[in-house]
């Protein structure tokens, strides 16, 4: 009886999911005291209820515009919290599927579109990235390998790849992944073109062969991603199941075995920051800790790729107090933030992750630094753009990589310096 439940249930989730978010809200919120942002960021487990809120963006900023989707059944005592804590409030979307529906028509027509190289002008599936990255191996087997670290927790392949100028010589090595947030469309993206780069022997940015080798995962979270294209545009986290069966998935990037837990992490399983129920309990981070295992001690990088915001965050985010070597982190992420500004305009702010954004423990920069022993380790939140700032237009795709191309390119430059 119980497994036919189970088989039920699933197919009411395929059949209703796609339509998850009719009368969906997002709330803009104007926080103007610490005591309302932290009543705020306590806000899914108030009065001891869990509740299944999602915040698209929340720092540490007094006097910044929090962004808060609510699903239906949570609106009212949302707004009565709202009123009761004088947050000035207004309603930005009455319903966020219209939004979605567009993006998916969008992103629809493009794949329609096809090329036997990969282009910048739309976003690739899990099926396409791993291709293109086989095909890279198969075309240049003196200069990229690439490997299966393992298996999502739906049984997808993880992969990287490992790319050198094939002259032999050990050298140190550069860490970049993205995508560990399903969401994050242009993370996957902005390391494929990264990759694209390196392997086109016209570029001025694969002359850094030279100096360093490169490894890099484009897609962390297969499954959380997949599951964004088909069915929850929104959706944050891996899918695996957790101890509450109505909620799946688990935040990855709070769940590796470093401060685990602790702070800027959520005990809701059904929280965007749900920490897991163990440090680690998630193949997808358990595979990242192990390619940091693998290239620790060459390793003198490690660069991962979210969004949004345009920042350039490293250690701590488990505390405020900064790690002994936060003026070289400091220093390398400068040169990326005014790489960028003076070829585009574009800010990105720099410092630590627990006083730019906000405090989180378990994460994979405060891990690849505090246990994996990389010196300089830094998290890149891409520009955003679109109606929720993780819905990034595809005419906006390849602006967005050609700019983080420039910023990587100039902490590589610094690091390789450092370190060479």
């Amino acid at each position: 009886m119980l497994k036919v439940l189970i088989f039920v249930l699933s197919l009411l989730q395929i059949c209703f999911c796609e339509k998850l978010y009719n009368k969906y809200k997002v709330y803009d919120i104007r926080v103007k005291n610490e005591n309302q942002l932290l009543k705020l960021k306590n806000l899914d487990t108030f009065e001891g209820e869990a509740r299944e809120l999602d915040f698209l963006s929340l720092h540490n900023n007094v006097n910044d515009v929090v962004k808060l989707v609510v699903k239906p059944e949570e609106q009212n005592y949302i707004e009565d919290f709202f009123k009761l804590n004088s947050l000035d409030f207004k309603i930005v979307s009455e319903n966020i599927q219209d939004v979605i529906d567009k993006e998916r028509d969008e992103v629809s027509m493009l794949s329609k579109r096809k090329s036997d190289v990969i282009t910048f002008d739309r976003y690739y599936r899990y099926e396409d990235i791993n291709k293109y990255l086989d095909n890279l191996a198969n075309s240049y087997p003196d200069n990229v390998k690439v490997k299966t670290a393992g298996k999502s927790f739906e049984g997808r392949d993880i992969k990287y790849i490992t790319i050198t100028n094939g002259d032999g010589k050990s050298k140190n090595s550069i860490f970049i992944d993205g995508g560990i947030h399903a969401r994050e469309w242009i993370a996957p993206a902005a390391a494929l073109y990264i990759i694209n780069q390196l392997v086109d022997s016209q570029s001025t940015f694969s002359k850094l062969l030279d100096k360093v080798d490169f490894v890099i995962q484009p897609l962390v979270n297969p499954d959380g991603y997949e599951f964004t294209h088909n069915f929850y545009r929104l959706w944050r986290k891996t899918r695996s199941r957790s101890s509450a069966f109505q909620c799946r998935g688990s935040d990855a990037n709070r769940n590796y075995d470093f401060h685990w837990s602790e702070v800027g992490a959520s005990n809701n399983a059904c929280a965007e920051t749900y920490h897991g129920p163990t440090a680690f309990s998630e193949n997808e981070s358990q595979i990242s800790r192990d390619i940091i295992d693998e290239v620790k001690g060459n390793c003198k990088f490690f660069l991962t790729f979210h969004s949004y915001g345009n920042y350039l965050i490293y250690p701590n985010g488990y505390t405020k107090d900064l790690p002994e070597n936060w003026m070289d982190n400091e220093e390398v992420a400068q040169a990326g933030a005014e790489a960028i500004s003076k070829a585009t305009g574009t800010k990105y702010t720099v410092g630590s992750t627990s006083n730019v954004l906000y405090l989180a423990s378990g994460s994979s920069t405060d891990y690849a630094l505090g246990v994996g022993k990389i010196p300089i380790a830094i998290c890149m939140e891409l520009t955003g753009g679109g109606y929720f700032g993780f819905d990034l237009p595809a005419s906006e795709i390849e602006k967005t990589v050609k700019e983080t191309l420039i910023g990587v390119e100039a902490m590589v430059e610094t690091v390789a310096r450092k370190y060479n």
